[in-house]
């Protein structure tokens, strides 16, 4: 997100020298699948990952590279979390052994899909925003959004979706 509301340069926390293993949903939901129809997965734990290890400030790259591909990548190191662990190497041999586990989807191609995803929530993101504002100024305003002809702020009660489009606030 801090890439596609323009941060330039990018702060990150700590070196970016902390090594993680970015692993798309997809492969976890696999790989929880293949534990739950396995019979030699009971009462077993496993790690569910991808071999690849990616630092943070390698994966900060790659994400400004995908949304600014013309812009030098320039970042900042914020101060880190206090006790913020350097290595995240999970040992997947178990999964890969009694499960057939193996994750597919490279970190390149998961990023493509939720920059995507990011990039066309913003906005429906940015709705939920100004409609808690909204709610914040109580039950004498009212609300006109394409879905919610006229409703009172009241009667918008329970999880919030996201509005078509916030067209005109009236009191």
């Amino acid at each position: 997100n801090k890439c596609l509301v323009g941060q330039d340069p990018l702060h990150i926390l700590g070196s970016g020298d902390q090594i993680r293993h970015y692993t798309n949903g997809k492969d976890i939901a696999l790989g929880i699948r293949l534990a739950l129809e396995s019979n030699k997965a009971v009462n077993e734990d496993f790690n569910i990952s991808t071999s690849v290890s990616t630092t943070v400030l390698e994966l900060a790259e790659m994400i400004w590279g995908k949304i600014n591909p013309d812009k030098p990548f320039s970042y900042i190191s914020d101060e880190p979390y206090i006790h913020d662990v350097q290595k995240r190497i999970p040992d997947i041999e178990k999964a890969k052994k009694i499960l057939n586990f193996k994750a597919e989807i490279n970190l390149s191609d998961s990023l493509d899909e939720v920059i995507e995803w990011m990039a066309q929530n913003m906005e429906k993101n940015n709705e939920l925003l100004k409609i808690n504002e909204i709610l914040a100024l109580g039950p004498s305003i009212s609300v006109l959004m394409e879905g919610y002809q006229n409703q009172s702020v009241t009667s918008l009660r329970g999880p919030l979706v996201p509005a078509k489009g916030l067209n005109k606030i009236i009191s």
